[in-house]
């Protein structure tokens, strides 16, 4: 039995042939839990061969290897570019084999309905709410994805021999996965080793400024940082002195960046920061993590706020709601109600030291969930043993 994982991070290659991606996801040690339960995997991803970067994780090691899909990237491409992907799975893996593949990402929901036609067993591991990927693409052609991938994200839940949840309960009961089919929910937000804090922080600024920060890409509007400027010109408005350090990178940034000149904002941009300690230090020296995500699953930037001690402010996307609660969890594009959730921790030591307590403890609930040895059990126990049963 072959272990075949799908990932939607294109990769590169760097000047010694190395495979490469920007997304730390898909970093070598992020495979471990898949090597530990299967011995080794092979990595399908679309590989750019045209360029040669030095930047981003490495990908692969002992015991992971890269099967390089056909690349594309942008909307335009990308349905000329499925049939290709299609065309080139049909050369890969059998009906001994198994496939990975994170819903409802496009890749993942290729390479699931692939094993499917062969026969192979499937791990369907859901990872974000597909009815709102509408944010990605504007109008009418954003609905129309967002209800193809919801129809396609219920069908390889519904399929899969074995399923996977980034939530504790919200994504199962929306998109439940068959009876018959073996489940567990488990964050994939694993913390590194001492970034939770120790204790939770009791002061905002004694000056009245209030100081944001927001982790996200900016390659299209599901983050919500044009809403974030909505909020910032808001409170501006009301009188408060509030700066945003926004830490991301993508095809949006100079478009953000104008519209921060144009009406004048207090925002600060970081492009990508992939050293951790150096993300560490702009988390630790904010007040307050802020999400305006309109399309999330269980929100992997946010956690790590609430690992620094971080009071947040979200809107209610995705799982959001397991880790915030009211009235710190606004819907969606509410810049009214998120506006009154910074002025509460703003005017009120009291709720804030009790909302940064409350992040330290779900930062700890939600990365003892990760544990990679809860991932490799299930996998061993509900997919490797029973495949050997078969």
């Amino acid at each position: 039995m072959r272990c075949f994982v799908a990932s939607e991070i294109r990769m590169h290659r760097d000047s010694e042939g190395r495979v490469r991606a920007k997304h730390p996801a898909a970093a070598y040690a992020a495979w471990a839990p898949f090597v530990a339960a299967f011995g080794e995997i092979t990595v399908l991803a679309r590989l750019d061969d045209e360029i040669r970067s030095e930047t981003g994780v490495v990908v692969e090691g002992a015991g992971v290897v890269v099967q390089p899909l056909p690349y594309y990237a942008g909307a335009i491409s990308t349905p000329r570019g499925l049939i290709r992907l299609r065309r080139s799975l049909r050369r890969i893996g059998s009906a001994e084999d198994v496939f990975v593949g994170r819903v409802p990402e496009l890749v993942s929901l290729t390479a699931l309905a692939h094993a499917r036609a062969i026969g192979a067993r499937t791990v369907a591991m859901f990872a974000a709410d597909p009815r709102t990927l509408n944010t990605i693409a504007p109008g009418v052609f954003g609905r129309l994805i967002a209800q193809i991938l919801t129809r396609a994200a219920r069908k390889a839940m519904d399929r899969a021999d074995a399923a996977t949840y980034v939530s504790e309960r919200y994504f199962q009961q929306l998109f439940p996965a068959s009876r018959r089919a073996a489940t567990i929910g488990r964050s994939n937000v694993i913390l590194p080793p001492g970034w939770i804090c120790g204790k939770a922080r009791n002061v905002v600024r004694r000056d009245g400024s209030l100081q944001l920060v927001s982790v996200g890409t900016l390659e299209h509007r599901a983050k919500g940082m044009d809403f974030l400027f909505d909020v910032l010109d808001r409170l501006r408005r009301d009188g408060m002195a509030v700066h945003l350090t926004v830490v991301g990178e993508g095809r949006m940034r100079p478009e953000l960046e104008r519209i921060v000149r144009q009406r004048g904002l207090d925002v600060s941009f970081t492009g990508q920061i992939e050293d951790r300690e150096r993300l560490k230090e702009v988390l630790d020296s904010s007040d307050v993590y802020v999400s305006g995500s309109r399309t999330e699953g269980l929100p992997r930037a946010t956690v790590e706020g609430m690992g620094r001690a971080l009071p947040v402010v979200s809107t209610n996307a995705g799982a959001a709601a397991e880790l915030v609660q009211a009235p710190f969890l606004t819907p969606i594009d509410d810049v009214e109600s998120f506006c009154g959730a910074i002025a509460l921790l703003a005017r009120d030591a009291e709720a804030y030291s009790e909302q940064s307590s409350r992040s330290l403890a779900t930062a700890a609930r939600v990365s003892e969930a990760a544990r990679p040895e809860r991932l490799v059990a299930f996998f061993r126990d509900e997919v490797v043993g029973d495949s050997r049963a078969r």
